[in-house]
């Protein structure tokens, strides 16, 4: 065990990449993690990462990291510890390093997270800067190893170099990780330059104890499985539906990386003959029911989404007409543009589509939520689409609103949902339902989409035409899947981002009117890492009356996955 902690006389596990994720209940001895110089990390039982043309090798004077150029968001090169833990009461950090270069914050970082708070450390040659606390404190990183010493504990943080304290007990940071307890090192950021040497890193986790955590009760009868989990392959965003036949389906984005837009993913598609006990792959995604609009003829509608260019004159035109540009992950000189809605039609029952484009005046970016969730068939004329955006790029916040057609998908028509004159909340991925009194409810995801960000809730009586003001709910977490039950009610499943990451559940029994503290559930508490890739569910009733719910989590290696849980309501 490294010299930082000898003196602990607490049961500690060390930890390794393959270890089993424990529930809270479980968990009552501290947590240790160790990196000594001696060989890599991923050898070590940290989760390593190495962006495009970065360094991160083994030197007579440590571990090397070197940010070679700015490799775009998400494109880390770091070590990672991911505890099996809900919460940490207190994590204490020992680290050994020194700065060569670092041109921005995140380049030479050592960050933490009790799964509530969290602060990114950069250690610059010069400074030593706290990205949430926003203060820098002058101190030399450069020269031989300088020892780190941290501790967060009850939201305070700690800091000494070479034993000359930084901070002693800072003001609580803020409390709003989207992620559970965690540490790593190295560069954090896809921005910037930089290089750093790291000795040693040794953590020091203290579980928090059970009933500190907030969480409703749980599922009882709940049986959960993994549908799809490739060490290295990154599945996000699993799309379910139950397609004409009766058999099930699922969609999801295979990719290389955690990141939401990177270019080019394959697609995984799965198809259940036996209400979603096995599944097997499938060549075909089927069209929709609710996009039928004759014996064999459909309409689907939504946004394009994202699409890629380098073309700089294309990308000086994009920016006059106030479109919104992002830089991509793979490749700082290539950028992401999200724009205009389509309108796809068949007339050979789904083999060949002829496609048409159109724009929101206006808007500078549209993007979809789940086709499934949010794709209502009202009547035999009327059918929605839910669509979010920007109005301009200067809006801080996407606004939702819906794709509405009157004439069976002949024409279509944009209608917003809300749009909040202060620009202080916004409204994002959006699920709907057609109630069992008729009426539209959406469930809107909360804008800015922190971790303590809600779900609310807005109705239409008139076939989506118009909208109630939306109304905050008692779900905390986002985004949501609406499944009109059977009996009548109306259930909501949605991630949740905070520690315990996982999937929630809750019941309205009046139409999507009311939601209630008490009629909420925990159906899954087992996601890790990042809120950011944990959740998405979608829930359908099975012919036996059970519910099969469908999400994607994140294991402690940090690799997203598909999981399946089969449960009932219980009272």
């Amino acid at each position: 065990m490294p010299r930082y902690f000898q003196y602990t006389t607490t049961l500690a596990y060390l930890l390794c990449a393959c270890v089993p994720a424990f529930s809270q209940a479980e968990e009552s001895a501290t947590l240790i993690q160790s990196y000594e110089a001696t060989s890599l990390p991923s050898e070590q039982g940290w989760v390593q990462q190495v962006a495009d043309g970065d360094t991160l090798e083994l030197t007579p004077d440590g571990l090397h990291i070197k940010r070679a150029k700015a490799s775009g968001w998400n494109a880390f090169t770091s070590a990672s510890f991911r505890a099996p833990l809900a919460r940490a009461e207190r994590i204490d950090v020992m680290a050994r390093m020194r700065t060569v270069t670092a041109s921005q914050p995140g380049v030479a970082s050592l960050a933490l997270s009790d799964g509530f708070h969290e602060e990114f450390i950069t250690f610059f040659p010069d400074r030593v800067y706290f990205h949430r606390l926003k203060r820098t404190v002058p101190v030399d990183m450069t020269g031989s190893a300088h020892e780190v010493d941290l501790v967060l504990a009850d939201g305070h943080l700690s800091v000494s170099v070479d034993g000359n304290p930084l901070l002693a007990g800072s003001p609580s940071l803020p409390g709003y990780a989207m992620r559970t307890p965690w540490v790593t090192f190295g560069a954090v950021t896809g921005g910037g330059t930089g290089e750093s040497y790291w000795e040693e890193v040794d953590v020091m986790m203290e579980p928090a104890p059970e009933d500190s955590l907030d969480m409703p009760p749980s599922v009882t009868n709940a049986e959960s499985v993994e549908i799809y989990h490739q060490p290295g392959i990154f599945a996000l965003f699993p799309q379910m539906m139950r397609a004409e036949d009766g058999s099930l389906y699922i969609k999801a984005p295979l990719r290389r990386t955690s990141s939401h837009m990177e270019a080019g993913p394959s697609a995984l598609i799965l198809r259940s003959n036996d209400e979603g006990k096995t599944w097997e792959p499938a060549e075909r995604y089927p069209v929709l029911p609710a996009w039928k609009t004759g014996e064999h003829s459909y309409v689907r509608v939504g946004a394009v989404g994202w699409r890629y260019s380098t073309d700089q004159q294309l990308l000086k035109k994009l920016k006059a007409e106030g479109v919104e540009v992002r830089v991509t992950p793979d490749n700082p000189n290539k950028y992401a543009y999200a724009s205009g809605y389509f309108i796809d039609r068949s007339t050979d029952g789904g083999a060949t589509w002829k496609q048409e484009t159109a724009n929101i005046p206006g808007y500078a970016l549209l993007m979809n939520y789940y086709e499934a969730l949010n794709t209502v068939r009202v009547n035999d004329q009327t059918l929605l689409r839910g669509i979010y955006g920007k109005p301009n790029a200067s809006k801080p916040y996407y606004e939702s609103g819906v794709l509405r057609s009157t004439d069976n998908g002949a024409t279509w028509e944009f209608i917003p949902i809300y749009s909040d004159p202060e620009q202080k909340l916004g409204f994002g991925e959006t699920a709907f339902a057609k109630a069992a009194n008729g009426d539209i409810v959406a469930m809107l995801r909360q804008e800015p989409a922190n971790a303590r960000a809600g779900l609310w809730v807005s109705r239409s009586s008139d076939g989506a035409r118009t909208w109630t003001k939306p109304e905050s709910t008692p779900m905390v977490g986002h985004p949501a899947s609406l499944t009109l039950l059977r009996d009548g009610s109306l259930l909501c499943t949605y991630g949740y981002r905070s520690s315990p990451m996982g999937v929630r559940v809750a019941l309205s029994r009046d139409n999507g009117k009311t939601w209630h503290q008490e009629d909420i559930r925990t159906l899954r508490a087992d996601g890790y890492g990042g809120g950011g890739d944990n959740g998405y569910p979608t829930t359908l009733q099975m012919e036996d009356g059970s519910l099969l719910t469908v999400c994607y989590l994140t294991d402690l290696q940090g690799v997203a996955y598909i999981a399946g849980t089969r449960w009932r309501w219980d009272d």
